[in-house]
């Protein structure tokens, strides 16, 4: 799995999102958590000298490798420190790691998706409403090819 860590937060202000509080973790330690609960291989890509210094990054089977000057740039980069270890067949997901919502549940059932027959890539948002108390009720999947 990829956890792309690596924005700016130019447009949140301070430091990057991904490293801020949230319930009292580094928002990106939440998409660590979920995705160590179903992959043996977390990369997580992080800006040029921005990282948590709580050691959320130093923990067995994370990776971490400095991302590049685009979104894109920085999912290659991720991708090329799973070059050798992935099988022709592994499934990767990448994940964005300000958006700390997504659950293990979640990554398990893309896999199955792709496992379970041609799925191209998709982007799946949580979707939330007031009446729930911004809970997740359901996931919002937008198909998209890659390029």
């Amino acid at each position: 799995m990829v956890v792309v860590a690596a924005g700016a937060g130019s447009r949140f202000g301070g430091p990057p999102k991904q490293f801020r509080t949230v319930a009292g973790r580094p928002m990106v330690a939440w998409s660590i958590d979920a995705a160590l609960t179903c992959s043996d291989a977390v990369v997580v890509v992080v800006p040029s000298g921005e990282t948590p210094v709580d050691g959320t990054l130093d923990r067995p089977g994370v990776e971490v490798v400095t991302g590049a000057a685009t979104r894109s740039g920085s999912v290659r980069a991720g991708l090329a420190a799973l070059a050798g270890r992935a099988a022709d067949d592994d499934i990767v997901v990448i994940h964005d790691a300000a958006r700390p919502l997504a659950t293990s549940q979640l990554f398990g059932a893309v896999v199955e998706a792709v496992r379970s027959g041609p799925t191209p890539p998709c982007r799946v948002w949580p979707w939330l409403t007031p009446s729930s108390g911004w809970r997740m009720v359901g996931w919002w999947k937008h198909w998209t090819a890659m390029n």
